[in-house]
């Protein structure tokens, strides 16, 4: 599958949507807990919500738009699934899953940046777009998280893919500027960037 800034663009529209059935504010209440999974998880707060176990937003975001979407819970050191419309193999939601730390996003959470690639969520392959939630003082207390499943997305063959990366590097030495241009050959493999400019993003694929 090819992928040119328009889809990073199409996932950062799904997360603008996500977040905009929320109110602007998010808090963390340490005083109180869910447990979730055998973990012990501080109430994240939107308003006078708890978004722990309360998936009546995320539903209605999948229903609209196709996609999909989850929430974390930051509780010191870990991001813990709390909110979320992906399920495991037997239906049930995928809750209580702590974000792993070799995961790219997970640094990045934490530096108050965005990650935008591939995941994997309960055996499904997905392209998503992690960003942080912060509270009123830019605390970081949670992430929010929407993304496409990808699982039954045919792949190109390496033909064409490289046909394609070839057409992509021989029009960025023509027009002579920034061209943003990526090849996502599988989600076990990072992106290749167009080796020209010199100057590009890289962006990492997961297991």
């Amino acid at each position: 599958m090819l992928s040119f800034r328009s889809q990073e663009n199409r996932i950062r529209r799904l997360q603008k949507n996500l977040m905009g059935r929320y109110k602007a504010v998010f808090s963390l209440d340490r005083t109180r807990h869910v447990e979730i999974a055998d973990h012990q998880t501080p109430i994240l707060v939107n308003g006078d919500r708890a978004v722990n176990m309360d998936h009546a937003v995320v539903d209605s975001f999948a229903k609209e738009t196709g996609g999909n979407a989850s929430l974390f819970v930051r509780h010191g050191e870990a991001f813990i699934r709390v909110a979320t419309t992906v399920k495991d193999a037997k239906g049930a939601r995928a809750l209580g899953v702590t974000l792993e730390r070799s995961h790219p996003a997970y640094q990045l959470l934490l530096s108050g940046s965005s990650y935008f690639g591939y995941s994997t969520l309960s055996g499904k392959k997905f392209t998503v777009l992690y960003s942080p939630i912060c509270d009123a003082s830019n605390v970081i207390i949670g992430a929010s998280v929407a993304g496409i499943d990808i699982s039954n997305t045919k792949q190109p063959s390496l033909a064409l893919k490289l046909s394609l990366l070839v057409m992509a590097w021989t029009t960025a030495l023509v027009v002579g500027r920034d061209v943003a241009v990526y090849l996502l050959l599988d989600a076990r493999t990072p992106l290749l960037p167009i080796p020209y400019p010199p100057r590009y993003q890289w962006i990492e694929a997961t297991k």
